[in-house]
């Protein structure tokens, strides 16, 4: 009886290789990248138009590549399970656009900067979910663009 013995370390180091190598793979990397940059974007317009919307949102929401000699090391990266790519937002409100905020313990006050640009002190100044970013997830999920 004949076997056929398949070392896991052999298939990783045969994907590795090829993703290492393959140059219409990184571009598929790199156009994934852009897709979930611009879904998050998409989302974000649709959900509104938001009260306090100012652009800044959308202009904190940033991708990032691998560049240079790292795009050369791809294989090594993911084999060291290095991040190779994010879409993400650093705008100081982005975690309150994303989850909102509860209601104001009674008799709280919070502060907000209003329409006008100034800052404000009050009570009752919850915030609703968003969730552009985790919207954006489910609809690349959707379309089976991620797991």
């Amino acid at each position: 009886m004949a076997e056929a013995v398949v070392k896991l370390k052999d298939i990783e180091t045969a994907i590795f290789d090829g993703i290492s190598d393959n140059r219409e793979l990184r571009r598929a990397y790199d156009d994934f990248i852009d897709d979930v940059h611009a879904a998050w974007i998409r989302i974000w317009e649709a959900s509104g138009p938001h009260e306090y919307e100012t652009g800044d949102y959308v202009a904190h929401t940033k991708k990032r590549k691998i560049a240079g000699a790292d795009r050369r090391n791809l294989r090594k990266l993911l084999h060291q399970g290095i991040f190779i790519g994010m879409v993400y937002n650093d705008s100081d409100v982005a975690h309150f656009v994303e989850y909102g905020t509860e209601v104001d313990q009674p008799g709280g006050h919070a502060t907000w900067i209003g329409l006008d640009g100034e800052r404000h002190w009050g009570p009752n100044t919850p915030t609703p979910e968003f969730a552009p970013m985790r919207r954006a997830h489910a609809a690349m999920e959707a379309v089976g663009q991620i797991t």
